[in-house]
Formats: C-alpha cells, structure tokens, sequence
C-alpha cells in the first residue's frame, strides 16, 4: 500500500486523541498512522475480531465511546461491495470525524450531510431485497424437489460451476485445485467450459470461461445476495451452455447454493457436486452467518439433488451422511497433483541464493494460509527454538492471510527474523519452484477449535509430496491417513511442539533420511494422487474419442 492514505489522514487528524480503526486485511496502514502520530491512540480491530459477529456488534463498537476519529480500511476487493454498509455504519458512529479508506488508496471523508440521505434510501432498498431473498429461498426449497440419482454418461464435455463470492482470488488452494482437475479434464481430451461469479487464475489452456457476475444490489446483507444469486447465475449459465450442452455439470458447493441444481434440469443433465466442507459449518465456525436456518435447508437440499457428490475425506463423508446426504451417491475423492509440474532433483538454487539462504542452511518450508488451523502461528512458535538448536535452519513462508502480521511480529518478538523470509502469495505455476529451494516441508495443522473432526485434504500436502521433499505433518485426518511415519515422512501429535520440532531437528541432521523420505512421498502422489485420478473418480472413465 502506498503511503497517500496515511498522508491523507495524518493531514486530518489531531495530534492526540483516541481512534477505532477497522481493518478487513492489513493493518499496516493503522502502524504507520500509530509511529507518525505518537500521540493519537488507536484500538484496531480486525477480520479476527469481527468474526463470528455482526453490523450490530461493530456498530456497538463504534458508538461504545466518543471518539476522535474512527476509519475503516477495506482494500479487498469484496470491499467494494460493502462501502455503502460501511460508510451508513459510520454516519452512525460516535465519533468527530469518520473515514473510509477505499480501495487501498483513496480516503473518504464520511459526514451526515454529504451521505445521510443517499445512505438511508440504500438502507430502506436494502431491507426491500432481504425481504425479496427470503422469499426467493422459500420458493427454491418448494420448486427443487428431489429424485433418483441419473447415471454419469461418457464425458466428452464438462462444465464446471463456480458460485461463490470470492472476488480477485488468483492464488491458494481452492485455485490449484480447480486448475488441476480442468486441467486433468482437458488432458483427457475433454471439452471444458467454466461459468464463475469472477474470472478464475490458473485455469488450463483450451478451456472456456464465461463470468456471470453478481448483482449490484443487494449489499449490505451478503446472505441475500447469494439467495437471489442463484437464478441469475443459473440463467447465464444455460445461456452460456444451451448451443453445445455437457455431458455432466460440476458444481463446486457453496453456502446457498442450489445454482447446480437449476443448471442441471434446465438442460436436463446430471450433476456432480464438489463438496469440500459443509458451507454452513464453515459461515459459522469461520465467518458469520445471519440466516443460519435457511442456509442449512438449502445444503441439505442441494445434497439431495446431486446425482453424484465428491467429498474430500472420509470424515466429511460421514458428516454428509450425518447432515442426511445419501450415502450410496458419495464418493470419497481426495484432492491431488500433476507430479509432472514438480522435479525432485531441482535443488532451487536461484531462489535459495536470491533469498539469502547459504549452501550450509536447512530451509524448512510452509505453504498455506495464514489461519489457526493451518497451524502458522503455533510454528511461528517454534523457529525460535529450533534456531537456537541448530542455527542452519531457516524459514520459507510463503502463502498470506489473515495471521501474516501476528507471524511476522511473533518472530520478530522472539529476535528470529533474521533466520526468516516472507515470500506472499504465489500463482500456481511458482510454486515448484520454491518448494524445490526448501529442504523439508511442514503441515503442522491443528484441530478445528469447536472440536469437529478434521475433513481437509491439503492441495499443499499433494505438492509437498510430488516435490520429493521430506514432509512433517500433523497425525490429523487424512493428513496422518497420507503420511507413513518413517516411511514416506514424519509425524508428530497436532499441537506437540516437543514432537515437531524433534522431527525438523532429526531431519536437520541427517540428509540421507531426508533424501529417502522424499523419494518415498514422490512416490506415493505418483502412484494415486494424480488429479487424473481424482477426475476418474468423480466423472468416471478416459472421456471416448469425439
């Protein structure tokens, strides 16, 4: 972020005071405004804090004293989407001046007179769409009626939905494993049409894209954007699809979504839905969820419409059923890799000299997002001591999100930054490369916190393996279900630090082990987690010659 916006407000601001400062990503922007204004006290909230609540518990925070300044910093690019909601939450807010801090660049002066008006029309607009969503919904659940599951035909032709509001994502593991499945799809001969809510990275050459946007209204409650979401998606999606109709439609599952479902009728083929969580848990336990009652009605409706569902790990599988999913129509299909992107024997000599690290070092790498359950914070934890137990090892972060600032500043704290490197977010086709300049990789993910059993399969733990590199990882779900101990890499208890960090320091010591546990995980990827495979399982067979 440039540095306009802290110019801007420090133009504007007292030299001492007391502010509330909002901020959806990054809170870099309220640290240079904390070392540039001493005086001027900031309580600085984040998508940590917020989580889990709603406008009614920010605005109490907004109006919980009187303040000399609040500002909200949204730089995303669902953002966007949410400025008239954050600029009538700051109409109302306690406060002597109000700023919104738009699009990472530019400040917005709030104030009664200016907004107040234009903001309350928005506001009573907004009510009228909650009241159309709800209503939409109700309609949805009468008109999708389930029944029998229709057989997957050969697949000359897929195509593959995309419904979620995620705006601007190029990176991450929900992009390499759609890149890799279409791929797989189009290396088998196979015609592939995606229909998304946003362009999507990565995706394989050959393929056709076709972007069905949102909406402009509704805003202020995301919920009711989805609900009425689905018609209008499903309609451009049989406009798109309509000339030369798939063979199958693939649904990748999303909270209040039966858009799949819409889709498959109106063209009258069958579909798989992807399912790599249940959306309802994830709103709730990651995220925040207003209307929970209807959102869980609609996922377990769009269970029930699938012909087929995909499922990620056995214990989602169980979670599906438990949630009333028909057993008989789940396929357990763990995500996978292209081992053919990957060489065990590139060393990443380049970008291990550019990064710092000396021929000597022991460079530990994590892939991922920076969350709890990826376990970042609890090994930013340990670089410390394993550090000073053997000072050859150094760090490789690469991946971001939203504990990026609390890992920086743990390392710092503990004076290891210097035995550290924060490399960001990548694009797919980076990756090999960087994993190859590590020389043992890590997965030290924890349980979820309200004790469910872990469901995840890591695209990570697939690329880690197909890189030939020793992996440490947590005996937890299908990550303890991959790793052989001693075999094909090395485990330790989810949240041992004792037991993780004797595992990176045995594997420190000893370069042959790391030699034979990397060969041995190569293996194991190339023999059954190729997304060929993973494509077989959830649409069948080599698509026949057209």
């Amino acid at each position: 972020m440039s540095d306009a916006p802290a110019d801007r407000l420090l133009a504007d601001l007292p030299a001492t005071g007391r502010g509330l400062f909002l901020t959806r990503q990054d809170p870099g922007l309220a640290r240079r405004l904390e070392a540039a204004r001493p005086g001027f006290a900031w309580t600085v909230l984040d998508k940590n804090d917020a989580r889990g609540k709603g406008p009614a518990w920010l605005l109490g925070r907004f109006r919980e004293r009187r303040w000399d300044a609040v500002v909200v910093d949204d730089p995303t690019v669902e953002g966007r989407r949410r400025r008239d909601l954050y600029r009538f939450l700051l109409l109302l807010a306690r406060a002597r001046r109000r700023y919104a801090v738009e699009d990472g660049r530019t400040v917005r002066t709030v104030t009664r007179p200016g907004d107040g008006p234009r903001l309350l029309g928005a506001g009573l607009l907004e009510a009228g769409y909650a009241l159309l969503a709800l209503g939409e919904g109700f309609r949805l659940l009468l008109a999708l009626r389930p029944r029998p599951p229709r057989p997957i035909p050969p697949v000359r032709h897929l195509a593959y939905l995309r419904t979620d509001f995620w705006f601007g994502v190029k990176a991450g593991g929900s992009v390499r494993h759609i890149g890799g499945f279409l791929g797989a799809a189009v290396g088998t001969g196979r015609a592939v049409t995606v229909v998304a809510s946003d362009p999507l990275g990565a995706l394989p050459d050959g393929a056709r894209q076709v972007v069905v946007p949102p909406a402009d209204r509704p805003r202020f409650l995301e919920e009711a954007a989805l609900v009425l979401f689905n018609r209008r998606f499903a309609a451009g999606a049989v406009r798109a699809l309509r000339d030369d109709p798939p063979d199958v439609i693939v649904h990748r599952h999303a909270v209040f979504s039966v858009a799949g479902a819409l889709v498959a009728r109106a063209l009258d083929r069958p579909l798989v839905l992807e399912v790599n969580s249940s959306e309802v848990w994830v709103r709730r336990n990651w995220g925040r969820l207003h209307w929970g009652w209807l959102a869980e009605r609609l996922e377990r409706r769009a269970f029930a419409l699938a012909d087929r569902i995909t499922v990620v790990s056995e214990v989602l599988r169980k979670q599906l059923v438990e949630l009333g999913a028909d057993e008989a129509r789940i396929v357990v299909n763990p995500n996978g890799v292209e081992p053919e992107r990957f060489d065990p024997a590139d060393r990443g000599e380049d970008l291990r000299t550019g990064f710092g690290f000396g021929t000597d070092d022991v460079v530990v790498g994590f892939l991922g997002t920076f969350t709890r359950w990826h376990g970042v914070r609890f090994l930013a934890e340990q670089v410390a001591p394993l550090r000073a137990a053997d000072p050859r090892l150094k760090f490789l972060f690469l991946g971001d999100g939203d504990l990026r600032a609390a890992v920086e500043e743990r390392v710092t704290a503990d004076g290891a930054a210097d035995g550290c490197v924060f490399a960001g977010l990548l694009a797919p086709d980076r990756i090999p490369a960087h994993l190859a300049a590590c020389d043992v990789l890590v997965s030290p993910h924890l349980p979820f916190a309200d004790g469910s059993a872990f469901f995840g399969s890591p695209t990570k733990l697939f690329e880690y393996l197909a890189a030939g590199r020793a992996v440490v990882g947590s005996r937890l779900g299908q990550i303890g279900d991959l790793l052989v101990d001693g075999e094909n890499g090395l485990l330790h208890e989810p949240g041992d630090a004792a037991g993780f960090r004797d595992a990176v320091l045995r594997l420190a010591g000893d370069a042959d082990l790391r030699r034979r546990l990397g060969a041995a995980a190569r293996r194991t990827v190339e023999r059954d987690h190729t997304w060929e495979e993973n494509l077989r399982r959830a649409v069948g067979d080599p698509a026949p010659e057209r």
